[in-house]
């Protein structure tokens, strides 16, 4: 391989453009390409360059940073779309990239952002709606920050949107609204889902009283939380249960974890208060509980 690096480093000056384009194209891809050679091809027109921008794991977090200093935005935009990129590259991107580069970073689930970067990227996101739509939605964005963004939302705490909050909504439909109330709801049932897994897994408490206590205070999701942890299985699987119209789903998690008929019964008269379905829906999930 590293023969043929030298060979190839050689041809690059005399090479056809097209075919340099097609041969950076394969050295991207391969692993054991030698570092050199990737560096030259990195360095060379942007459509060459492109290719190992974007998919070369030979390049190092100090190679890219040097292309983000020296380059523009052409070169930018095809880091940004790596799969993984680490706090000290988009730290440099924040720094230099423009906007457009910045959206499209953001976009970038496998990007890494340090608090700086995200402390930065909040500032543009007040005078840039597509950035502060990017950043509420984003899972990993720290709460403090998503906050102060989400006053643009909901200035007086009402639910009435703000001018700006109205814009973001037509743009971005709820999605971003709906990442973070999600977010702020966990942050919220998550410490009351672990007091009550504690509670049972120490036997000071049985399974039945704490989901009766949860169904009781409206803690649906911390009830989920709980139901998944005993079931072995995922809070996003108990959730859409949870949520099912049938309601037949939450009812078979439930009866493996050998709850009472009186514990099922607040899970049911909660889902149905939650998606607003008619008491009948209780009723038939009773009988249904007795023949399951």
């Amino acid at each position: 391989m590293q023969m043929l690096a030298n060979i190839a480093e050689t041809l690059i000056e005399n090479t056809d453009h097209d075919a340099l384009i097609e041969a950076a194209d394969i050295f991207a891809h391969i692993k054991t390409t030698p570092h050199s050679l990737i560096y030259k091809l990195a360095h060379q027109e942007c459509d060459v360059a492109a290719s190992i921008l974007e998919n070369s794991t030979v390049l190092t977090d100090d190679d890219l940073i040097e292309i983000i200093s020296e380059n523009g935005a052409g070169y930018q935009n095809h880091i940004v779309k790596r799969k993984v990129l680490s706090i000290h590259v988009t730290d440099c991107l924040v720094n230099k990239a423009a906007q457009e580069t910045l959206e499209m970073l953001l976009n970038n689930n496998g990007a890494s952002f340090s608090k700086n970067s995200y402390t930065k990227l909040a500032k543009i996101g007040l005078d840039n709606e597509t950035i502060a739509g990017s950043i509420i939605s984003r899972p990993d964005m720290p709460h403090d920050i998503v906050n102060k963004l989400i006053e643009k939302l909901d200035l007086t705490g009402s639910g009435k949107l703000s001018e700006e909050g109205e814009k973001l909504r037509i743009k971005f439909g709820t999605q971003a609204m709906e990442a973070h109330k999600m977010r702020s709801q966990r942050e919220l049932f998550l410490p009351i889902a672990k007091n009550h897994i504690k509670q049972i897994s120490s036997g000071k408490r049985t399974i039945d009283d704490c989901i009766i206590d949860l169904c009781k205070q409206g803690h649906d999701q911390a009830l989920c939380q709980v139901i998944a942890s005993f079931t072995k299985t995922t809070e996003a699987i108990i959730t859409a249960a949870f949520n099912n119209v049938s309601g037949i789903h939450i009812l078979q998690y439930s009866k493996a974890l050998g709850i009472t008929r009186e514990a099922f019964l607040a899970i049911a008269t909660l889902r149905t208060k939650r998606r607003d379905l008619p008491n009948s829906q209780i009723f038939y999930l009773m009988r249904q509980f007795d023949t399951i």
